[in-house]
C-alpha cells in the first residue's frame, strides 16, 4: 500500500506540474470539522495532518446561534472559549483561516414566522434569515474584532444562500444583499484588513449571482464564491443547458457561466474562490469509488489551472462527517479524504499533490510558526503524539435559553467561563425487547455538587438507529415528566439532540440525579447525556 501511495503521489505531481506549466494552479485548502464540537485530541490530530500534507489554508465555521444564543450582545463564553482554542492551534501551526459566519440564527433574532415556545422549548428553523440584518452584522463585527489580532481576516457571509435549506423563506438575492450590505461595512470597520467573501453558492448558480448584482450587491463583497458540486459526474465533462449556449450549473465547467456574469456586471477584477468542492465515496446514487474520488480531485484542480480567475479551492472535506461514522450509503458521511478513524483514502495523496502546486503569493508567510515536523513518507498520515484520552462530545448545537432580549450593547464582553466538570464515562442505553413497555426504560444519571452549581448546559444526543423513539425527562421544578424533541419540534432521531430552553438546573434533583425515560418500538438504540460538554455516569 505504501508503494502504491508513493507511486500515486509521484504521478499526481507530474500531472499537476504539466497542467500548471501554462497557468499556475489555484491554492488548494480544506474544509474541516475542527469547530464542529469534535474532541480536542481530534482537533490537534487534524491540524497536524493538514500541515503534514501541505495544506496552508482551512475553512473554519463560526456558528452565530452558538455564539450569541442568550440575547443581543450576550456572547456565550463556552462557544468562544472553544473557538479561541481552535483558532490558536490553527494559527500556531502556520495555517490561514477562512471563517464563514453561518449555519445557525439565534431564536431571538430569527424571522421564522412559525417560531414558538412549546413546553419551555424554542421551536423554530435555525437557518431562517434574521429579522434585522444588522443583528447579524453586529455579531460578525464582534467576531472580526476578536480574531483580527490572531491573524483571521477572511469572512464568508452565510453559506449557500441560494438553497432553501439555508434560506428557508425561499432563496432571494435581494434579501441576501440586505445581509451583505449590513455585514460588509461592519466587518471592515472592526478589521480594516478583512476581506468579505460572498456566501458560497451551491453549484454554479449564475442566475442567482446575476440577481445579487441586480439588487446592488457588487460593492459589498470582495471575492465571489461557488460550490461546484457535480454529484458523481466527471469534472471534465462539460455541457450546456438544452437549446442554449449557457453552461449547465451542475457541470464543473459551469464556473465559466458564473465568470461571464461577473464580467457582464463589470466585476472582472474580482477573483473567484471555491469555498467547497468535492465528491463523496458513498455507495449512493451520487457517490463515487475511493479511487475515482482521488482521480476527480486531481483532474478538477488541473482544470482549474485553465481558469486564471479562480484563486483558491477548498476541498470538502478533510474528514468524513464524524457524527455519521462512515455510513456507506450516506452521501453526506463520506466526502472526506480521511475516514472518521483518520485512516487515509487515496484522495489524501491527491490532495497533497494539489497543495504542493500552490499559486505563489496568495498566502503571506505565517508569523512565529513552530519548527516543522519531520517529513513523513508520501501519503502517510501523521498524528501528534502523545495524545490525551478525550471522551467524544455531543453535537455542538444546543437550544438557546429563553430570556428577555436586552437592549443592544455597543461593546459586548464575554462572561468568565465556569469551572469545568471532570469528564466521566458516556451514558449509553441499549434497548432490548423489554424496553418497548409503556413507560420504557427509566435511567438516572448523577452530577456532582460542584458541577451542579455551575451547570449551564444539559444535552441529550441520539446516537442510535431505532425508529419510533420517545424520550421524557423529569422536570424537577414542575414535578412532571416532559417530552423531549429536537429544536425543530420533531422526535429524536439519529444525530439529533435535545437541550432545555430554560435553566438546566430545573432537571437536576437535590442529590444531583437527572432522570429520563426512553421507549423504542424496536431495534438497538443509544443516547448520550452530557452536562457542560462532558458525559455523566448512569445508574440503572
Amino acid at each position: 500500500m505504501q508503494r502504491f501511495l508513493t507511486s500515486l503521489l509521484v504521478a499526481l505531481m507530474v500531472l499537476f506540474a504539466g497542467a500548471a506549466s501554462a497557468q499556475a494552479a489555484p491554492q488548494v485548502g480544506a474544509v474541516t470539522d475542527i469547530s464542529w464540537g469534535i474532541p480536542a485530541a481530534d482537533v490537534t490530530k487534524t491540524i497536524a495532518i493538514l500541515k503534514t500534507n501541505g495544506i496552508r489554508t482551512v475553512r473554519v465555521n463560526m456558528n452565530w446561534r452558538e455564539g450569541e444564543q442568550r440575547g443581543k450582545g450576550i456572547m456565550d463564553p463556552w462557544a468562544f472559549a472553544r473557538m479561541d482554542g481552535v483558532i490558536d492551534e490553527v494559527r500556531a501551526a502556520g495555517l490561514e483561516v477562512l471563517m464563514p459566519i453561518s449555519d445557525g440564527v439565534p431564536y431571538w433574532a430569527s424571522a421564522d414566522p412559525q417560531k414558538r415556545i412549546v413546553d419551555g422549548r424554542e421551536v423554530y428553523n435555525q437557518n431562517y434569515k434574521p429579522t434585522n440584518p444588522q443583528d447579524y452584522a453586529d455579531f460578525a463585527a464582534f467576531v472580526a474584532r476578536r480574531y483580527a489580532p490572531k491573524g483571521v481576516h477572511l469572512y464568508e457571509v452565510w453559506n449557500e444562500p441560494n438553497l432553501a435549506r439555508f434560506w428557508p423563506s425561499g432563496p432571494n438575492p435581494a434579501e441576501y444583499v440586505a445581509l451583505l450590505r449590513a455585514a460588509h461595512p461592519a466587518i471592515k470597520a472592526a478589521d480594516p484588513e478583512a476581506r468579505i467573501i460572498l456566501g458560497g453558492l451551491s453549484k454554479s448558480d449564475a442566475k442567482y449571482l446575476d440577481g445579487v448584482y441586480a439588487a446592488g450587491g457588487r460593492p459589498y463583497f470582495d471575492i465571489a464564491a461557488v460550490h461546484p458540486y457535480t454529484g458523481s459526474v466527471d469534472p471534465e465533462w462539460c455541457w450546456n443547458l438544452p437549446g442554449t449556449t449557457t453552461r449547465a450549473p451542475d457541470a464543473f465547467c459551469g464556473l465559466e457561466e458564473v465568470r461571464r456574469v461577473m464580467e457582464r456586471n463589470g466585476d472582472s477584477a474580482k477573483k473567484m474562490w471555491l469555498t467547497e468542492f468535492g465528491w463523496s465515496t458513498s455507495t449512493s446514487e451520487y457517490g463515487v469509488s475511493e479511487s475515482k474520488q482521488a482521480d476527480y480531485l486531481t483532474r478538477s484542480v488541473a482544470r482549474l489551472g485553465s481558469y486564471p480567475w479562480v484563486e483558491r479551492a477548498y476541498w470538502y472535506a478533510m474528514r468524513n462527517f464524524h457524527v455519521l461514522k462512515d455510513e456507506p450509503a450516506n452521501l453526506e458521511a463520506n466526502f472526506g479524504v480521511l475516514r472518521t478513524d483518520f485512516s487515509p483514502k487515496p484522495a489524501l495523496a491527491a490532495l497533497r499533490g494539489a497543495a504542493a502546486l500552490t499559486a505563489p503569493g496568495i498566502v503571506p508567510a505565517p508569523e512565529a510558526a513552530p519548527e516543522p515536523a519531520p517529513t513523513p513518507s508520501p501519503g502517510e498520515v501523521v498524528p501528534t503524539a502523545p495524545e490525551p484520552t478525550v471522551e467524544p462530545t455531543p453535537l455542538p448545537e444546543t437550544a438557546p435559553v429563553v430570556e428577555p432580549t436586552p437592549a443592544p450593547v455597543t461593546a459586548p464582553t464575554l462572561e468568565p467561563a465556569p469551572a469545568k466538570v471532570r469528564p466521566s464515562k458516556r451514558l449509553r442505553v441499549k434497548f432490548s425487547g423489554l424496553a418497548t413497555a409503556r413507560t420504557g426504560v427509566e435511567v438516572t444519571a448523577r452530577i456532582g455538587g460542584v458541577a451542579r452549581k455551575t451547570l449551564r448546559r444539559l444535552t441529550l444526543t441520539d446516537k442510535g438507529t431505532a425508529s419510533g423513539k420517545r424520550v421524557q425527562v423529569r422536570n424537577v421544578k414542575r414535578r412532571a415528566w416532559q417530552s423531549v424533541a429536537t429544536p425543530s419540534g420533531s422526535s429524536l432521531r439519529r444525530g439529533s439532540f435535545w437541550s432545555p430552553a430554560g435553566s438546566p438546573k430545573h432537571y437536576v434533583g437535590a442529590s444531583g440525579q437527572i432522570r429520563f425515560r426512553i421507549r423504542s418500538t424496536g431495534r438497538t438504540s443509544r443516547v448520550h447525556l452530557s452536562a457542560d460538554g462532558v458525559g455523566l455516569r448512569a445508574g440503572f
